[in-house]
Formats: C-alpha cells, sequence, structure tokens
C-alpha cells in the first residue's frame, strides 16, 4: 500500500494499537513527544495527533527531529 505521495501508508490503526498498549501498561501517561520526517504529510501529521489524543495522550508535543 502506498501513499498518494508514492511512500509507505500511513498505518493509523497500527499506530492506535501500540498506543492503546502503551497506555495500558502506563496508564498515568499523558503525554508524547511527536518528531515527524520532512516528508511526512501534514494529513498523518494531524492523525497522528488526533489518534493520540482518542487514546488519552492528551499532552501532545510536535518537536523537529535532531
Amino acid at each position: 500500500m502506498t501513499s498518494a505521495g508514492g511512500g509507505a501508508a500511513f498505518d493509523r490503526r497500527s499506530l492506535a494499537d501500540k498506543l492503546k498498549t502503551l497506555k495500558t501498561s502506563l496508564p498515568d501517561q499523558s503525554a508524547i513527544t511527536v518528531q515527524p520526517e520532512d516528508a511526512v504529510a501534514y494529513d498523518d501529521l494531524v492523525s497522528t495527533v488526533d489518534i493520540c489524543l482518542g487514546e488519552q495522550l492528551r499532552n501532545v508535543t510536535v518537536a523537529p527531529l535532531n
């Protein structure tokens, strides 16, 4: 599966599953930092933040890669 830009498709379900596992093992965790690569589409970044919020990670920070 590829995205409109020709790259690998963004797997929202896998991300949600991994975040759900994280919240199960760390139920008091509410912060997460997202560090997208330059090639990540804006829509995918917004979806990532939305998924984080949906998994009760309410303190989402977006930061550049170092």
